[in-house]
């Protein structure tokens, strides 16, 4: 499955030491590309897949997935998808029946020296416990609300340069989707120069339209591979997509058939 006109592969990502940073917005939100590289590498790839939640629970992923053909229960059971509910982590208080969900690791106690170190855990021990010999891909949701949840800005900090030392590590791939309207400065800079590709979704400068959502611009990141294809992002080479209820609809931008 090609995400984005073939010019995202999947299969790509899924390699060791990629890390695609997906920035959107509040008027273009990007969950749809995670759902598209979740699709493909379980379908095609047979990636083991970390998916780590921040804004929704496992049923909507279930749900949208389903639409895609995609039945998470069935893969969950092989082990090759793992999901976990980073949001009720954090929020939920340890008495919670849904911290009893195996799928919640113990709460986080605010007051700890290294709050987000028991998320930390759960996602290299979901890593470790994968098939070692199949590709293996980690997938963030909306990490901005990350920052909110822990006002900690330097734990914040810490939780991702060991995250990406961890991807070093254990050599899996990762991708993380931050919205621009809702993350610090200083988080965005941080992940964007961490970055191997950099894909930036936005609303359409004449605004929204019937025929078309937004655009896409992918983008080689700062630590892109020597010998990695090359992804230009010129605004005048970006893809444009309308959104439908079972996933996206390209369209080469200038090429709508009288839509645009």
């Amino acid at each position: 499955m090609a995400v984005i006109a073939n010019g995202l592969p999947v299969a790509a990502l899924a390699e060791p030491g990629h890390f695609l940073l997906v920035n959107d917005r509040i008027a273009s939100p990007g969950q749809f590309i995670l759902h598209h590289i979740l699709a493909g590498a379980l379908k095609d790839v047979s990636a083991t897949c970390v998916l780590v939640s921040f804004l929704e629970p496992l049923d909507h992923w279930k749900s949208i997935q389903n639409k895609m053909g995609v039945a998470l229960p069935t893969y969950a059971s092989r082990k090759s998808f793992i999901f976990v509910d980073a949001f009720s982590q954090i929020t939920m208080p340890p008495t919670s029946p849904r911290s009893q969900d195996s799928l919640v690791v113990p709460p986080i106690d605010p007051d700890s020296p290294v709050p987000l170190r028991p998320l930390f855990d759960t996602i290299m021990g979901a890593v470790r416990s994968a098939d070692p010999e199949l590709p293996k891909l980690v997938l963030f949701d909306e990490v901005s609300l990350l920052e909110w949840l822990v006002p900690n800005q330097v734990e914040v900090t810490r939780f991702w340069r060991a995250v990406l030392a961890l991807k070093e590590k254990l050599g899996f791939g990762l991708v993380v989707l931050q919205s621009l309207d809702a993350s610090q400065s200083a988080m965005v800079d941080l992940l964007v120069s961490s970055s191997t590709m950099h894909l930036e979704i936005s609303a359409l400068a004449s605004g929204r339209s019937s025929a078309v959502t937004g655009e896409i611009a992918l983008q080689r990141g700062p630590l892109s591979l020597p010998d990695d294809a090359s992804y230009k992002a010129a605004r005048k080479q970006a893809l444009q997509y309308r959104l439908t209820e079972s996933g996206a609809v390209w369209i080469e931008r200038g090429t709508g058939g009288g839509m645009l």
